[in-house]
């Protein structure tokens, strides 16, 4: 009698540290199967004036507008970005704006190569990235110490001849956003 509570124990306890283990696991388990499944486009133009830069397992956008071009995120590599710029025979000091979906390092880490360009984020992000879950995702658009201008729910910029508005799709993180291109100044 002894041997079969003592039994039970030890099954109960090997239950338990599993569903434990499994718990613990479930996120990074979560993000490898993401990572893993991700299939970003290669780099180049995918409709007229619009291009797609891989950058490692994420891809970036580009829109030219007249003569000036408008990112969509910057990247998660400086130095891949430039060279697949340079791919596309585009000078990143041609890009006049950055639109951060987010600001998470595979993101923003490639922001330094857009110099002169002005960026912008959901201004939900903004709390986002005061939070300390939020400071250890963004941490490397933290460290820039970029200045950024943030947008309301629905609200429009008019940058390089475009009208973009901000859209809030809270998911991935809190202050995730996405961007419509309205119009194009015609000339």
């Amino acid at each position: 009698m002894k041997k079969n509570k003592k039994k039970k124990i030890i099954i109960f306890a090997v239950i338990g540290f599993t569903a434990l283990i499994a718990i613990l696991l479930n996120q990074p388990i979560r993000s490898v199967i993401a990572l893993t499944t991700m299939k970003p486009l290669e780099t180049r133009e995918v409709l007229t004036d619009i291009y797609a830069v891989k950058n490692s397992f994420v891809n970036l956008y580009l829109v030219k507008t007249g003569d000036k071009y408008i990112a969509f995120d910057a990247g998660a590599d400086e130095k891949a970005t430039k060279a697949a710029l340079d791919g596309l025979g585009i000078d990143a000091n041609g890009v006049a704006a950055v639109f951060m979906t987010h600001t998470d390092g595979d993101h923003a880490a490639a922001l330094p190569l857009f110099s002169s360009a002005e960026i912008y984020m959901a201004e939900s992000n903004k709390t986002f990235i005061g939070e300390n879950e939020g400071q250890s995702r963004s941490k490397v658009f933290i460290n820039m110490g970029r200045d950024y201008k943030t947008m309301a729910d629905g609200e429009k910029a008019f940058v390089g001849g475009a009208e973009i508005q901000c859209i809030f799709t809270p998911g991935h993180t809190d202050g995730s956003a996405s961007y419509i291109r309205l119009l194009a100044k015609l000339n």
